[in-house]
């Protein structure tokens, strides 16, 4: 699998609101979700900023936080 920019094509939101909301949920702040996942705390606001980051990131930070991600059409 190759790593790329994850291009939400202004659907970020949703997507920003749900790591956000299990983030919280979990008690975790943004710092301590970095430290689960292995990326920074500046990665970590970004993406719950709906700005781009890579999917590898985005895979981590999702299994950090025992999301799952599914692809639609």
């Amino acid at each position: 699998m190759s790593v790329s920019t994850v291009d939400t094509g202004g659907r970020a939101a949703p997507l920003s609101r749900k790591v956000r909301e299990a983030r919280k949920a979990r008690g975790w702040s943004q710092t301590e979700l970095a430290t689960h996942a292995g990326v920074s705390r500046l990665t970590v606001t970004r993406l719950e900023a709906g700005k781009s980051v890579s999917s590898s990131t985005l895979l981590k930070v999702a299994d950090s936080l025992g999301l799952r991600l599914a692809l639609h059409e």
